[in-house]
């Protein structure tokens, strides 16, 4: 393990995205994107400027973290490339993650911790987990559902309001949490039939 793991978080695929810089387990940067949708253009330039702000050579990078989703189709395919050429071109580890998984592990342990994303035109997508000292697990399959039907079941949901830094910082959380469980596949939803 490297004496100070340096670890960039990118999320792409909720509103305008985010970024995240940890360097020893400790969170010392993050940026969050403007407007609903992110660009790549942006991505990769406000990396740049996160790594330079910080001092911090992109060589010394020691493990890139991404979201799989669920979210914006292109926002996660965006996020995804980035995150697997800058790893390949650095050599590093690239772990996956659901962001719904992340949120969870960003959170205090309960029984049942619902978390749920917004991934366009009206639709939601939500998911429930246990997480206690031995787990993080899924009890639920993420779910689509409509603005409408979330907003009538709303209370007690971890959402990205939750996070003012932006939701790549819980993809450092779920980095640095043995229990959370690394993803293969991107997690595309469909929104419900009845939209």
């Amino acid at each position: 393990m490297a004496e100070n793991p340096t670890i960039l978080a990118i999320e792409s695929a909720i509103r305008g995205g985010s970024l995240a810089l940890a360097v020893s387990g400790e969170i010392i940067d993050t940026w969050l994107g403007e407007g609903g949708v992110s660009r790549a253009e942006d991505l990769l330039w406000n990396i740049d400027l996160m790594l330079k702000r910080n001092n911090i050579a992109k060589q010394t990078l020691t493990q890139i973290v991404v979201s799989i989703g669920p979210g914006s189709f292109t926002g996660i395919r965006i996020g995804l490339a980035t995150a697997m050429g800058l790893a390949t071109a650095l050599n590093i580890d690239l772990a996956r993650y659901s962001i719904l998984c992340a949120m969870a592990a960003s959170s205090q342990d309960g029984d049942s911790l619902r978390t749920a994303v917004p991934v366009g035109r009206g639709v939601f997508c939500k998911q429930t987990f246990r997480k206690n000292s031995a787990e993080i697990a899924e009890l639920t399959e993420p779910t689509a559902v409509t603005d409408e039907l979330f907003e009538l079941d709303r209370k007690d949901i971890i959402t990205n309001e939750t996070f003012a830094d932006g939701l790549a910082v819980c993809l450092i959380d779920a980095a640095n949490d043995p229990r959370a469980s690394r993803a293969t596949e991107p997690l595309f939803i469909a929104k419900p039939a009845n939209i």
